[in-house]
C-alpha cells in the first residue's frame, strides 16, 4: 500500500511540476551561461551565492528554451521526493505517511512555484544527509556527509552549518575537516587567480550587509498558513523533546533549526523550503508518538492544515497554467526584429534590466561586470551606477535597451542619463526603450 500511495504522490508533484511552465530566474541561466564561455564568478562577474549550481546547468545554457532546466528541476524534486517519503516511511506511522506525505506535495509545489532555486538542490542534500543517519555510525558515512555539507555550503555558504548537526550525531570530526579543507582549496584557487578579495567580497561582506539591512518582514500569501503550521510545529517539537530518545531525533531537530539562516537575509516563499521539508518530517516523527485525545486533535488540525494548502496550491496551479507566455520572451521576440540590421554579434551591447537573455541569444558577453540588479547592492558597492557607466565607456558599447517594466528593479538615473547623452538614436517602444 505505501509502494502504491508513493507512486500516486510522485504522478501528481509530476502532473503539478510538468503542465505548469518553469521558471528560470536570470542569476541562473545567465550565470550559468557565463561560466560555460570560461569566466569565472566573482571575478568576472558579480554574485553573491554560491558558484555550485551554476556549474551543474552550465552544459545546458544554451537551451534558450529552458527545457533542460525543467528536466533537472523536475529530476531533483523527484528525488526530494523520493528521499521525504522513504525518511517519512521510516519516522512515522502508516496514516501519517498517508497525510504527510500528501501535505508534502502539495506544499512543496506551492512555495517551489516551478521555480529553479538553489534552495531546491540545498533541500536535496540536507535530505541526503538525513537520510544517510540512519543505520550505524561509521567513518565512511561521517565522510559522505562532510562531502554533502560541502555542496551545500558550495550553493550558499550558509547551508555549510549542515556540519554542526552532523558533529553532533556522528561524533566524529570527518565533515568538518572536509569542508575545511574544501574551503582552503577554494580560497587558495581564487588566491592563485588574484581574485580573493573578490570572492569574500562577494560571497560574505556584501551577504552580511543584506543580513544587518535587508527587511525580514513576511509580505507573501504564505503568511497566516505559516503562522498556523508554526503552531503545529511548536506542539510536534514538544512531544519529541518529551521523548527519552532525544538523540536519535537530534540530527532532524537541528537541521530543522539549521534550515532557518536562509531566512536571515530575505524572506521569501522559496527561502521556507528546507525549512518546511524538515517540519512535515517533525510532524510524522512526533505524530508516532501521541497517544489518545492529543494524537486526534492533532491528526484533525494536520487535515485541517492539509486542506488549506490543498486550497492554496489549487489556485496557484490555475494561476500559472492561465499566465501568458513568460513577459521576458514576449520583449525578446519584439527586440529581436530591431537588432537585426544592426550585426549585433560583433559589438558590444547593454541590456539594463535583469532580463538579459539577449546576451545569450546573440552570444555576446555582457560589457560590465555587474550585469544584473541585487537588493541593496547599490547601498553597499562603491559608486555602483558610476562603475557600470565606466564599463560601458570602456567597452564602447554601440546598442542599449532600457526594459520598462521588472518588479524589484530601481531607476538607475545615472546610467539612464549616460544613454540618453551618448546615443543620437533613441526609440521609446511600449515595454522598452532601444538606444543606438
Amino acid at each position: 500500500m505505501i509502494i502504491l500511495i508513493s507512486i500516486i504522490y510522485f504522478f501528481i508533484q509530476s502532473y503539478l511540476i510538468l503542465t505548469t511552465n518553469i521558471q528560470v530566474p536570470p542569476e541562473i541561466y545567465l550565470f550559468s551561461w557565463l561560466i560555460q564561455k570560461g569566466l569565472l564568478p566573482y571575478r568576472d562577474f558579480f554574485d553573491h551565492h554560491g558558484f555550485l549550481l551554476y556549474f551543474v546547468f552550465s552544459p545546458i545554457a544554451n537551451d534558450l528554451s529552458f527545457s533542460a532546466y525543467k528536466w533537472i528541476y523536475f529530476l531533483f524534486q523527484s528525488i526530494n521526493l523520493l528521499l521525504f517519503l522513504s525518511i517519512l516511511r521510516k519516522i512515522s506511522s502508516k496514516g501519517t505517511f498517508f497525510l504527510v506525505g500528501f501535505l508534502f506535495v502539495l506544499m512543496n509545489y506551492f512555495i517551489s512555484e516551478n521555480f529553479v532555486w538553489y534552495e531546491v538542490v540545498i533541500t536535496t542534500l540536507f535530505l541526503l544527509a538525513y537520510a544517510i543517519t540512519f543505520g550505524k555510525v561509521t567513518a565512511g558515512k561521517s565522510i559522505a556527509l562532510g562531502f554533502v555539507a560541502l555542496s551545500a555550503s558550495f550553493i550558499k555558504p550558509p547551508a555549510g552549518l549542515l556540519f554542526i548537526p552532523i558533529l553532533f550525531f556522528t561524533k566524529r570530526i570527518h565533515s568538518f575537516l572536509i569542508i575545511l579543507l574544501g574551503w582552503e582549496l577554494l580560497f587558495l584557487y581564487f588566491s592563485y587567480k588574484n581574485s580573493l578579495s573578490q570572492l569574500v567580497f562577494s560571497l560574505f561582506t556584501f551577504n552580511r550587509h543584506l543580513f544587518l539591512n535587508y527587511d525580514r518582514i513576511v509580505r507573501t500569501d504564505l503568511t497566516a498558513y505559516f503562522l498556523f503550521g508554526m503552531g503545529l510545529l511548536v506542539v510536534a517539537i514538544f512531544k519529541i523533546l518529551r521523548k527519552k530518545t532525544i538523540k536519535n531525533d537530534s540530527f532532524l531537530i537541528m537541521t530543522l533549526l539549521l534550515s532557518t539562516v536562509f531566512l536571515l537575509t530575505n524572506v521569501l516563499k522559496l527561502h521556507f523550503l528546507p525549512f518546511i521539508t524538515f517540519a512535515f518530517l517533525v510532524y510524522g516523527r512526533s505524530f508516532k508518538s501521541m497517544k489518545g485525545t492529543g494524537r486526534f486533535l492533532f491528526l484533525c488540525f494536520l487535515f485541517f492544515y492539509t486542506g488549506l494548502i490543498l486550497r492554496k496550491t489549487i489556485h496557484l496551479y490555475r494561476t500559472l497554467r492561465s499566465l501568458p507566455q513568460r513577459e521576458e520572451f514576449i520583449d525578446t521576440q519584439k527586440i529581436y526584429p530591431l537588432l537585426s540590421h544592426f550585426q549585433i554579434e560583433n559589438r558590444r551591447f547593454y541590456i539594463l534590466n535583469n532580463h538579459t537573455i539577449e546576451y545569450l541569444h546573440y552570444d555576446v558577453l555582457p560589457p560590465t561586470y555587474l550585469p544584473l540588479y541585487f537588493p541593496l547592492i547599490d547601498s553597499y558597492y562603491p559608486q555602483y551606477e558610476e562603475t557600470i557607466v565606466s564599463d560601458l565607456i570602456k567597452n564602447d558599447i554601440r546598442i542599449a535597451i532600457r526594459k520598462k517594466e521588472e518588479m524589484g528593479y530601481p531607476r538607475l538615473p545615472t546610467i539612464e542619463n549616460f544613454l540618453g547623452k551618448k546615443f543620437i538614436n533613441v526609440e521609446d517602444y511600449p515595454t522598452f526603450i532601444l538606444y543606438y
